[in-house]
This record gives C-alpha cells, sequence and structure tokens, in this order.
C-alpha cells in the first residue's frame, strides 16, 4: 500500500469516525435532581444547508482556448525576449564591425607607411652600393699611386745616390 491509498485510507476513516458522533452532545453533565428544577429539553432544528455553489460548468473547447491563449502568450514573451537577445548581439556585433573597420584602415596605412620606408631604403641601398663602389675604386687608384709614386721615390733616391755618392740610409 503506498502513501496516497494510506492517505486515502485515513481520510476515509475519520470522515466515518466524524459522522458517528451525535451533534448535540452536552459538555456539562446535568443531575437529574437539581433542586426540582426542570429543564426543557427541545429540539433545534439545525438551518437548512445553503444550496451548494456549484462551479460554473467549463466546456472542453473553453479550457482549450484557455490552455491555447496561455501558450500563445508564454510563446509571445518568448518570441520578445529573443528579439531583444538578437537586437542586443547585433548592437554588439556593428560594435565589433566598426572596431575591425577602424583596423583594417589602420593596417591600410601602416603597410602603405611600410612601403615607402622599403622604398627608401632601396633607393639608400642603391646610393650605399655606389659609395662602396666608389670607395673600392678610390682603394685601386690609390694604391696604384702608391705603386707608381714609390716606383718614382725610389728612382729619384737611386739617381741621388748614384750623383752624390752617400750609402744609402744616410740621410
Amino acid at each position: 500500500m503506498d502513501a496516497i491509498e494510506r492517505a486515502g485510507a485515513e481520510l476515509a476513516d475519520l470522515i466515518a469516525e466524524h459522522r458517528r458522533e451525535p451533534l448535540g452532545n452536552d459538555l456539562v453533565q446535568r443531575e437529574s435532581n437539581a433542586a426540582g428544577l426542570l429543564f426543557k429539553t427541545t429540539e433545534t432544528p439545525l438551518p437548512a444547508a445553503a444550496e451548494p455553489v456549484s462551479a460554473p460548468s467549463i466546456s472542453e473547447e473553453a479550457i482549450g482556448a484557455g490552455i491555447a491563449e496561455a501558450v500563445a502568450y508564454a510563446m509571445n514573451q518568448m518570441r520578445q525576449e529573443r528579439a531583444d537577445e538578437v537586437d542586443a548581439i547585433a548592437r554588439e556585433a556593428g560594435v565589433v564591425h566598426e572596431r575591425i573597420d577602424k583596423l583594417q584602415a589602420e593596417n591600410r596605412e601602416l603597410k602603405g607607411m611600410l612601403g615607402d620606408v622599403l622604398a627608401r631604403l632601396e633607393q639608400q641601398k642603391g646610393v650605399t652600393d655606389k659609395l662602396e663602389s666608389d670607395r673600392t675604386g678610390l682603394k685601386t687608384r690609390l694604391a696604384r699611386l702608391e705603386g707608381v709614386v714609390s716606383g718614382k721615390l725610389d728612382r729619384a733616391l737611386s739617381y741621388l745616390d748614384s750623383t752624390v755618392g752617400l750609402p744609402r740610409g744616410y740621410e
């Protein structure tokens, strides 16, 4: 026997016990000889019970319509909440798109600046290569001139040595 059946049996026992008790039992006992007083016993009829108020009869169609109305209301509420959420997401997406557009514009600007810097570096490389070529040419020419000058100095010194007669190494 499950809990519901036990509760139902208990309720039935309580109702049966209540029906067995007499309605007008005395709370005070009276002595039969109470100084010659006589008590009149009358039975007072119970007042007529009021007609039970019956619940208005509701048809199944009315119940179905009420349920349908409640479901429609709940669905509309959910749709409104979803629409609000979609609007919030769209606003956030708009902010994100604006930020992306701004970053893309900055990226284009930085790429342009980098292109300018690379072009200038390329120009500088050309200038640097030209200077390096000129320096190498000058070194070669200087070495040749040193050889020529050294050779001429050696001949001049040799001529002087032969004409003056001083041994080499004396100045």
